[in-house]
């Protein structure tokens, strides 16, 4: 019995032009898939759509990028601010993974009361004094007149929730992005890796 192998050597030689042409165009599809979930994120942080609102300095942070390690194509979507990462994964004080936010030099953190000027300091305040309250809590105010204005409650900790805003908005965009991903490969494939 004899076996022929006609057209073997064509076949084994366009599957290799496939490989090369998915492996040419991987990183071009990685990019646009990252580049999707990008915007995905970003809307949902505009819209507020996962608890988080008013984070226009977070949002504009949002970057993606498209990388080689090792052999993979890895697509890759965050911010570098140091913020964003506690908003995702929240502390342990509020059943997330990082260390609750302490002070670092102070002896208390302080947190704006509403009202207070946006991005104000209590060193902006040199007329200001704490006082507790009757349950224990401490805060910054001054006098304002015969009354109290109070600008930030002292605290010795803060807990955060994970929000998890950015593997949520990544994860509702999943179908997509693997229809970009899978499109490519499709249309290397159709082509025979040209």
């Amino acid at each position: 019995m004899t076996i022929e192998t006609k057209g073997i050597n064509e076949a084994e030689e366009r599957m290799r032009a496939i490989k090369r042409g998915i492996s040419k165009t991987q990183f071009q599809a990685m990019s646009r898939a990252a580049k999707h979930a990008e915007r995905a994120v970003k809307t949902d942080l505009r819209t507020g759509k996962h608890g988080l609102t008013s984070k226009r300095t977070l949002r504009q942070s949002i970057n993606s990028a498209a990388f080689v390690q090792k052999r993979d194509v890895v697509g890759l979507v965050g911010s570098p601010l140091v913020y964003a990462r506690i908003h995702e994964l929240g502390t342990v004080g509020k059943g997330g993974e990082l260390p609750d936010i302490k002070p670092k030099r102070a002896k208390a953190l302080t947190v704006p009361m509403p009202g207070t000027q946006k991005n104000a300091r209590a060193s902006d305040y040199p007329d200001a004094f704490i006082f507790t309250s009757a349950s224990g809590k401490k805060f910054l105010a001054r006098r304002q007149g015969d009354s109290l204005d109070v600008l930030f409650v002292l605290k010795d900790k803060v807990a955060l929730k994970p929000t998890h805003y950015l593997s949520r908005s990544v994860k509702g965009e999943e179908e997509a992005i693997v229809g970009i991903l899978a499109k490519q490969v499709e249309s290397v494939v159709r082509s025979g890796g040209a």
